[in-house]
């Protein structure tokens, strides 16, 4: 696989995620507690892509 494809996969995984880590955050918007894990288990997933 090139690596512009490769990133580009990356990128779109990412965006996937962010989109449905935001739309979570939404649907619990009143338990914060619910929001904070979403927030952590995002930086979590963007910590995992770097690698």
């Amino acid at each position: 696989m090139p690596k512009g494809t490769n990133q580009k996969f990356k990128l779109y995984r990412l965006a996937q995620i962010f989109v449905t880590g935001v739309f979570l955050a939404l649907k619990w918007k009143e338990n914060r507690l619910e929001t904070v894990t979403i927030i952590m288990w995002w930086r979590r997933c963007k910590l995992k892509l770097k690698d």
